[in-house]
């Protein structure tokens, strides 16, 4: 089952100071620069309407005075009078901000709202005084090209936003979420440099596959004429495969070399549009459940890109689809385990394989989204569970003997066992990453110092110890125990209890509890809603996502009659803790550390 989660508003939130330049040219109109470097998927700003005209015209004009009224009756349309009435409240500083947006280049709007205006005054010329005609012309035209249709109707005109100039290969996308809130999340897979323009589509994906030509010609339907003068359609090279060469007829009983050939292509689009689109996100998914069988590293690939373009692209409304691909993900990461299971003839072969690369001196990361291992503990898992020769590395022969300051990496017990000697802190240093180390450096990066710590083991805990917070309210004790009062039946008594010990909390941490219950769940809750009602955000930080975890395999004779035997033992993953929570706090996204930084 596919869970959606709930569409609570978001606040909107001004970029960082200097992150976006915005600038005005008379001729271009109103444009956008960053002001530092951008990454990709990193949000730029949350925000709120500049203008707002409603969507009922004839009863927001009735407000106005009686001549809009007039007016609109003569012209047959109110859409147009009440754009201009909602500007005309606008405060003078909005006024002058939206005039400023000015239209963008190549637009013909304000000459065909002002041959409007000319006929409609030679008709009725005793309204020719009633308003000031060449700036209605001028507003109606940035408006009825600047601005956005809301699901509610109106029609709105952001300031920052709506001033970013059109390209055919943008680097930002544009989406307008619940309550009119609007975000920009970078989508160049390169990032934008400082001083690069800021710029969006004004047009569908589908506009932006076509070739030079064909897209041109969309462009100008669909823009009332207007012709695209970016960069890309200047140079009017788009030597590439097309998408639909790619999925026709993709198969899991596909030849390995069509399949190669398949991801070749896409490549090729990849580098002639090297920005992410809903659209390459879902022919990655098709063509990694076709590479599955005789391509899994691909098709792992595939899944993870499909994801995170999913999600830059289309945010909360590609909810239901990146659900999707994590389940395949998931599935797929399951089957790929054995490659490492000692007791496996492939796990073997692949243990030697590992270890003769790196007697070679090649470098190799581990890593793991499993909060309950610190990194010294997936280490010594990897040496004495898997024969895993970490302490061959060329790295440990140089190091050995020699006196290093370190810096602080995590201790560890059960998966942990403490923090090694100077040699084990390098290596785990340069070889391994867990998604414990990874939130408590996320922590210390942000200044978070008093955490709710929702976990089972002390490992998530000794992280943070070491990065030197050590302030946190966690779920369990010092000694490994868990703390029986967050064990307890939910009621109101026993939540408010646990907030009063600790009010002043400034994040919450969820790692993969063991003990997970309805009250921690509460408690988290309260944290979030109570810091939010009094307009305060609080970072909710996830070690995973995942959906389920494995704990194990029945053994080949338990319950054999109804074929259990030899299945995964399952249970509720970090990212179903992280869910629930989120669900009953009503929040749209939370912080996910599963890689490193």
């Amino acid at each position: 089952m596919t869970v959606v989660r709930p569409m609570a508003r978001v606040p909107a939130t001004p970029p960082e100071e200097g992150l976006l330049v915005a600038s005005s040219d008379a001729r271009a109109g109103a444009q956008v620069t960053a002001g530092r470097a951008l990454g990709y998927g990193e949000v730029l700003l949350r925000e709120e309407p500049l203008l707002l005209v409603p969507q009922d015209a004839p009863q927001f004009l009735r407000a106005a005075p009686e001549v809009f009224q007039e007016v609109a009756a003569k012209l047959g349309d109110a859409t147009r009078p009440a754009a201009f009435a909602a500007f005309l409240r606008l405060p003078e500083q909005q006024r002058q901000a939206l005039l400023e947006l000015g239209l963008p280049q190549g637009s013909g709007a304000f000459e065909a709202t002002s041959k409007a205006v000319g006929a409609f005054l030679r008709d009725f010329p005793m309204y020719s005084s009633a308003l000031d005609w060449p700036l209605f012309a001028r507003v109606v035209a940035i408006i009825s090209e600047r601005g956005t249709r809301l699901e509610s109707g109106e029609q709105a005109v952001y300031q920052v936003s709506d001033a970013m100039a059109h390209s055919c290969r943008p680097n930002v996308v544009l989406e307008t979420l619940p309550g009119g809130v609007r975000e920009l999340r970078c989508i160049s897979y390169t990032g934008i440099a400082e001083n690069e323009a800021v710029t969006v589509s004004y047009v569908p994906e589908e506009v932006l596959l076509a070739d030079t030509a064909l897209r041109r010609a969309q462009i100008q339907q669909l823009r009332q004429g207007w012709t695209c003068a970016c960069e890309r359609c200047k140079l009017g090279k788009d030597a590439m495969g097309q998408l639909s060469e790619v999925e026709k007829g993709l198969s899991p009983k596909m030849p390995q070399e069509e399949l190669e050939k398949r991801l070749k292509v896409l490549r090729d689009i990849d580098e002639a549009l090297p920005f992410a689109m809903a659209v390459k996100a879902r022919v990655r998914f098709k063509v990694a459940q076709a590479c599955e069988a005789l391509l899994a590293q691909a098709a792992q690939q595939l899944y993870a890109l499909a994801l995170d373009e999913n999600e830059v692209v289309l945010g909360q409304k590609g909810l239901r689809s990146a659900d999707n691909i994590r389940r395949r993900l998931s599935q797929l990461l399951e089957r790929l385990e054995v490659l490492l299971d000692p007791k496996t003839d492939i796990g073997e072969k692949t243990a030697e394989r590992v270890n003769h690369l790196i007697h070679r001196g090649k470098r190799i990361i581990f890593i793991t989204n499993n909060s309950n291992y610190t990194r010294h503990g997936l280490m010594q898992d990897l040496e004495k569970k898997h024969r895993i020769l970490l302490h061959q590395t060329e790295l440990s022969h140089t190091l050995s003997g020699q006196k290093l300051e370190v810096e602080a990496n995590g201790k560890g017990k059960g998966k942990g066992k403490g923090r090694g000697n100077a040699v084990d802190n390098q290596i785990v240093r340069q070889h391994v990453v867990t998604s414990a180390n990874t939130c408590a450096w996320f922590l210390k990066q942000k200044g978070i110092q008093r955490p709710f710590v929702i976990c089972s083991t002390t490992c998530l805990c000794e992280e943070l110890d070491a990065f030197g917070i050590t302030n946190y309210v966690a779920t369990i004790n010092k000694d490994g125990k868990p703390k029986q009062e967050f064990l307890e039946e939910i009621t109101s008594k026993r939540v408010c209890d646990l907030v009063a010990k600790a009010p002043d909390v400034d994040a919450v941490v969820i790692g993969w509890d063991q003990h997970f219950t309805a009250l921690k769940a509460a408690v988290a809750t309260q944290y979030i809603k109570w810091s939010e009602e009094n307009g305060k955000t609080l970072p909710v930080i996830s070690c995973s996502m995942d959906r389920s975890g494995m704990l194990g395999t029945t053994d080949e004779n338990f319950c054999k009659s109804q074929n259990f035997n030899c299945k995964k033992i399952r249970a509720m993953g970090n990212g179903s803790m992280t869910s629930s929570v989120m669900h009953c706090a009503g929040l749209l996204e939370a912080i996910t550390l599963a890689s490193p930084p």
